[in-house]
C-alpha cells in the first residue's frame, strides 16, 4: 500500500546512492507496475554478465523536459524541476511475446510524499556526482563499475520486508511481486477501472490490448492517480478479514493481525 511506500522511501533517503538505486526502483516498480525481472539485473554466471535485451538499461530511461523526450543525461541537474515525466522503455518481457516491446511513462505527483519522477532525479543526480556516468550499454540500477554494484533482487526484496516488519506486517507476506499488485490495487482504489489497469499493467488477460492502447497521452496522469490513493493499510486489514468472512473462513486472531495488501482478481494480477 501507498503508505509502506512512503514509509520505506523516507528510511531510504540517506543520501547513499545503492539506498537510492533502491528507492528509484521500488517506486518505478509501484507507479509503473513493473515485474521484477523489468528493472533488477539478473547476472547469468559468476562473472556478472547480464542480458542487455531484457535489462533496464541507461539507455531505456528517458526524460520529459520542457515537453521534449530526452536521454536523462541530456537533461542538466539545475533542469530537473522541469522534468514532468520519465519515460520507460521495456524491451522484453514475460507477456511480450513477440519481443516488439512497449514504453511506460510515470508522471510528477505534486504535492504527495512519493514521487517516481523525483525519486529517479535523486538517483541520476546521485550518479553524476558520484562519477557513475550515463553508458548506454550500461544498467541504470547501478551505483558503481562493479557487477557487484548492480541491483538484484534480493536487495529489493529485502528493503520491502524490512519496512512491513517496521510498520508491524508479517515480512512473509512482501516480496518484489507486491510493487506491481500494490500499484494495481492503489490505481483501483484511485479511481481506474480494471481495463485501464490490466492494459497498464500489462497482464496475460487481453494482453493483445496492450498494443493497440499504450501510446502515453491515453496512459498520462495514471501515476498522480496512484498518488492520490488514500488505501491504507487499516483498510487493507478490514478487506482482508471482510473477504474472510464472505468465504465462510474463521476469523481468529492470526488472521485478525494479518494485513496483506489488497490485490486486483486473480485474473487482473497473475
Amino acid at each position: 500500500t501507498k503508505d509502506l511506500l512512503e514509509h520505506i522511501s523516507s528510511a531510504l533517503r540517506t543520501g547513499s546512492l545503492m539506498l537510492a538505486c533502491v528507492d528509484v526502483a521500488i517506486q518505478l516498480a509501484f507507479f509503473a507496475l513493473l515485474r521484477s525481472s523489468e528493472y533488477c539485473v539478473n547476472p547469468l554466471d559468476r562473472s556478472g554478465a547480464f542480458d542487455r535485451e531484457s535489462t533496464l538499461l541507461d539507455g531505456d530511461i528517458m526524460l520529459v523536459c520542457r515537453g521534449a523526450l530526452l536521454p536523462w543525461d541530456a537533461v542538466p541537474v539545475a533542469d530537473h524541476e522541469l522534468v514532468t515525466e520519465v519515460v520507460i522503455s521495456i524491451k522484453k518481457s514475460k507477456t511480450d511475446q513477440g519481443r516488439q516491446g512497449v514504453t511506460r511513462g510515470v508522471d510528477r505527483c505534486p504535492n504527495a510524499a512519493v514521487c517516481p519522477v523525483e525519486a529517479t532525479l535523486r538517483f541520476v543526480a546521485l550518479r553524476l556526482a558520484r562519477g557513475v556516468d550515463f553508458d548506454e550499454s550500461m544498467p541504470f540500477m547501478r551505483w558503481g563499475t562493479e557487477h557487484t554494484q548492480h541491483l538484484r533482487r534480493a536487495a529489493v526484496s529485502s528493503q520491502l520486508k524490512s519496512g512491513a516488519e517496521a510498520m508491524g506486517q508479517p515480512t512473509s507476506d512482501y516480496a518484489t511481486h507486491s510493487l506491481r499488485i500494490g500499484g494495481a490495487t492503489a490505481l483501483l482504489h484511485a479511481g481506474a477501472t480494471p481495463d485501464q489497469v490490466r492494459r497498464f499493467g500489462r497482464w496475460k488477460s487481453d494482453c493483445w490490448q496492450q498494443y493497440t492502447w499504450n501510446t502515453r497521452g491515453m496512459l498520462a496522469g495514471l501515476s498522480a492517480l496512484i498518488a492520490r490513493s488514500s488505501y491504507t493499510l487499516e483498510q487493507s486489514t478490514a478487506d482482508f478479514l471482510a473477504h474472510r468472512r464472505a468465504a465462510g473462513r474463521p476469523v481468529n486472531q492470526t488472521a485478525a493481525t494479518r494485513a496483506p495488501a489488497a490485490s486486483p482478481s486473480a485474473d487482473d494480477v497473475m
